[in-house]
């Protein structure tokens, strides 16, 4: 007889949920300097954070919405913009990253 691999079920809650900004890079490199590559953040590595974000900055960075918001958080008043910044990403678990493309949320693949 064989039997199935006992199946999980983990609830993910949008309610839980690390996010970071494009202008954090230099936050979470210095998090790298001061604590290691593998400080742990909501279950993963600074260093992949870092390489999770700059993924994201790199899908939306040629953008209308990126354009936008680099212009005004660069010449603009900051609390102006009432967004999510366009290249935001949200980790609810290791497995489930997404990021804002300027417009709707979209899984980080």
């Amino acid at each position: 007889m064989i039997f199935a691999p006992e199946t999980r079920y983990h609830s993910i809650s949008s309610d839980d949920y690390a996010q970071f900004k494009p202008n954090q890079l230099g936050f979470l490199k210095k998090t790298v300097e001061d604590k290691g590559r593998y400080k742990s953040i909501h279950g993963i590595a600074v260093i992949s954070v870092i390489s999770l974000l700059n993924k994201a900055i790199g899908i939306v960075e040629n953008t209308e919405e990126y354009t936008e918001y680099l212009l005004l958080n660069t010449f603009g008043d900051k609390s102006s913009y009432n967004k999510v910044p366009p290249g935001t990403i949200r980790i609810f678990n290791p497995n489930l990253v997404c990021f804002f493309n300027g417009r709707t949320w979209r899984k980080l693949k």
